[in-house]
């Protein structure tokens, strides 16, 4: 075996065994254990469904807000789980970085696939509220995997960027949960994209988050994707960030040996 097939060969049992160990340590001391990644999403529905729909009267366009919500908030909580995690991920291994030698930026995918799997359970939760419903997805359901591809893309990418520079600046963590809180509500998670008055909409989808979401929704409920150049813009905007995220993290990681 050459060296590049040995370094290929340890890379790959590294990342299995700590998206192992991610996933694991998520449900470790849970009495529901695999089934909270199942519960969980359904419970932040039913609240937020008394919440904004019953008392406030938010609006959800027609469909059932539970599966409005759930369309926006299973990519969103994947996306910020992401965001967080990888960005404690260099300062939170800096003594295994110290110590060994590996390619760094396999403890940031781990992050993305384990979180993956919830993902991947939020979008089977979602399909069966929708049987609950009575509902079916038309054949365009399928487009809902390049977006969701394309989301996990731009989290990659701002989670590669934020493990570089909260190493480097501390005082960036601090900024990060108001930045996230913002996101939130400049996101059409729980409310619709009809809420948005159409002077203010071009630049609202400008934030690829909420293109995605807008997508993602789309894809479920619809029987077209209603902003084409917004999600293209999007899908770009992610492969840019992911880009500079890359760059900037491989750029810097000879440096993450020295983090105390």
């Amino acid at each position: 075996m050459t060296t590049d097939s040995a370094r290929q060969s340890t890379s790959g049992e590294l990342l299995r065994l700590w998206t192992k160990q991610l996933i694991r340590a998520e449900f470790h001391g849970t009495k529901a254990g695999v089934a909270w990644i199942f519960v969980q999403p359904l419970l932040m529905a039913l609240v937020f469904t008394v919440a904004f729909s019953a008392f406030a009267r938010v609006s959800s366009n027609g469909e059932p807000y539970a599966l409005s919500f759930l369309a926006g908030y299973v990519p969103w909580t994947f996306f910020v789980e992401v965001v967080n995690k990888s960005s404690r991920s260099v300062i939170s291994n800096a003594n295994l970085m110290s110590h060994f030698s590996f390619r760094r930026h396999l403890v940031v995918l781990s992050i993305i696939l384990s979180k993956l799997v919830d993902l991947t359970v939020g979008i089977v939760v979602i399909f069966g509220l929708m049987l609950w419903y009575g509902q079916t997805p038309s054949w365009r359901i399928v487009f809902v995997v390049p977006v969701l591809g394309g989301f996990a893309l731009l989290a990659a990418g701002v989670g590669l960027f934020l493990a570089t520079a909260t190493a480097k600046y501390r005082d960036i963590s601090n900024l990060l949960q108001p930045a996230i809180r913002s996101l939130f509500y400049l996101s059409p998670i729980i409310y619709p994209i009809e809420t948005i008055p159409d002077q203010y909409l071009d630049g609202y989808l400008l934030n690829p988050i909420a293109a995605f979401t807008v997508g993602i929704r789309d894809s479920i409920f619809r029987d077209e994707l209603r902003y084409p150049g917004s999600l293209a813009l999007a899908f770009a905007t992610s492969i840019v960030v992911f880009g500079i995220g890359l760059a900037f993290f491989s750029h810097h990681e000879a440096d993450f040996s020295d983090i105390r």
